[in-house]
């Protein structure tokens, strides 16, 4: 009979062991999934902040296009206007030259 309440202590024992054992594989579970969900929901913030980056960064890119087109009729408004310009210059020269020449010719006369 003390062999019996021998083993069945033992067996009592390996069972608690068993148990604590089931117990803390559950609880480590839990927590492994508490940490998967964890890391899953900062993945998706981080996948949500690159999309955001990249459309700012596509907006960007449209902006810079609509600068270079603005740059590009900016340059050949100023291309026009230092023509005109130096045609001005050009002709009022011309003028002072043709009025330096009638003065001349007005005071050998």
């Amino acid at each position: 009979m003390a062999e019996l309440h021998a083993e069945i202590a033992t067996l009592t024992s390996q069972l608690r062991s068993a148990a604590l054992k089931n117990t803390q594989d559950a609880q480590l579970q839990q927590a492994l999934q508490e940490s998967s969900h964890h890391y899953l929901d900062k993945i998706h913030k981080y996948e949500e902040t690159i999309d955001s980056l990249n459309e700012a960064v596509a907006r960007s890119y449209l902006y810079n296009e609509e600068i270079l087109m603005e740059l590009l009729v900016l340059r050949k408004e100023n291309d026009n206007l230092t023509t005109k310009l130096f045609d001005s210059d050009k002709k009022r020269d011309e003028e002072k030259e043709n009025q330096k020449s009638t003065y001349g010719a007005l005071l050998l006369s």
